[in-house]
């Protein structure tokens, strides 16, 4: 249920979001967005699954960079956003689809990337338990979020929690926020752990100022692999 208001509130502002990305008005997005690929060409896999690919962005410049890579995405509108500029293969498909062990076009990939698309509490333990399957070979799993550390102090613990406004500091009309998980570095970790995944890396991409880390990305393997 909550992943289908998760996928309610994109297809709603799924307009408002492509304006935003066209735009560039996101400006932690010019070190995030660099830092993601910088990690992706290091570990350089054969193929890699693009999942909550969004409209696509990422999805076209690894293909530009040589990651043959399929994008996927539980919002429609945004699906067909990313067929109309781009020539790479896009799906619609939720998480709960893959959860449920429905296949998954173009498997198995070397790797998966979430990409700041990870928002549910219990469903991320699920998510991340079955996308082995989709995988062969290395099974990297590469995850970019918001660092928990991040948030200023004030009336926010630094604990795990549900937070309300998925649009906020946003610029434009956005509408409906959804709920999101957040998670602290331990609870990442143990995250992981319930999913039986180890990491292998940990990165964090500083902004310009170096005065905290814009995001944090997750290099991660099945356990005993």
């Amino acid at each position: 249920m909550a992943n289908k208001k998760i996928i309610k509130s994109w297809e709603q502002n799924a307009a408002e979001w492509i304006k935003t990305i066209q735009e560039e008005t996101i400006a932690s997005r010019k070190i995030t967005n660099p830092a993601i690929i910088e990690v992706l060409k290091r570990y350089n896999p054969s193929t890699l699954l693009d999942l909550g690919c969004g409209e696509g962005w990422l999805t076209r410049k690894l293909n530009e960079e040589g990651i043959q890579t399929v994008g996927i995405d539980g919002t429609s509108a945004l699906i067909e956003r990313a067929k109309l500029i781009g020539s790479n293969d896009y799906y619609v498909q939720s998480y709960e689809q893959i959860i449920n062990n429905e296949p998954v076009e173009g498997a198995p990939y070397e790797g998966v990337v979430f990409n700041f698309c990870l928002y549910l509490k219990e469903e991320v333990v699920d998510i991340l338990k079955v996308i082995p399957n989709y995988l062969t070979n290395r099974r990297l799993i590469f995850i970019q979020t918001l660092h928990p550390f991040a948030f200023p102090g004030g009336d926010f613990n630094y604990e795990d929690q549900w937070l309300d406004d998925s649009w906020k500091g946003l610029k434009g009309s956005f509408t409906s926020p959804h709920k999101w998980y957040y998670r602290t570095l331990e609870g990442w970790a143990t995250t992981f752990a319930h999913s039986g995944l180890s990491i292998a890396e940990i990165s964090e991409p500083l902004l310009p100022d170096k005065s905290k880390p814009a995001s944090i990305i997750f290099t991660l393997t099945k356990a005993n692999d």
